[in-house]
């Protein structure tokens, strides 16, 4: 059991770590990716959240001492969406593997309900991870939501919009 105690404390580091990363990356996406990524930051933390008390709470019952420090992984400060990204989906890959590896150990248990909370745990981590890689490829070379950003920009008070670039799109 304090096997699987400690993999539990490394998931639950690994929450509270990606909790204070996707909060922190809410907060300094700019430009027009943030209308898309703000909201999936938030997302992630709110996710995050649940699936610390989700492990929380089953250390608890098996007897075990929650870990209150976040993984020591530094997060990283950047204002790069792309690298935001990237560190997400590091993030992300990290949780998998510990879920994964969390789940072959609650075989040998007789808990079935941890053992199914885990499990959609552990397909959340996938789902996010999936999510992520299609994203970053998409950021990089596909067109920006043109009309939201424009009026996300206008409801903020922005008044003068200037073109740049080889074309005249804005200018026919």
């Amino acid at each position: 059991m304090s096997n699987i105690i400690e993999k539990m404390n490394q998931a639950l580091g690994l929450e509270l770590r990606a909790i204070n990363m996707y909060a922190h990356y809410a907060a300094y996406v700019k430009g027009m990716h943030r209308l898309q990524l703000e909201p999936m930051f938030q997302g992630e933390a709110t996710e995050s959240m649940v699936h610390a008390a989700t492990i929380r709470n089953a250390i608890v019952k098996h007897g075990g001492v929650c870990v209150t420090e976040r993984d020591s992984h530094p997060i990283t400060h950047t204002g790069n969406y792309r690298e935001m990204l990237q560190f997400a989906l590091d993030t992300e890959v990290k949780a998998s593997e510990i879920y994964g590896d969390l789940l072959v150990n609650l075989e040998d248990i007789d808990d079935r309900e941890l053992y199914d909370a885990v499990e959609q745990i552990y397909l959340a981590e996938l789902r996010s991870v999936e999510e992520i890689r299609s994203i970053l490829p998409k950021q990089a070379h596909s067109a920006v939501q043109w009309k939201a950003s424009i009026d996300k920009m206008l409801q903020m008070g922005v008044s003068v919009f200037v073109e740049c670039g080889p074309g005249k799109v804005l200018s026919g």
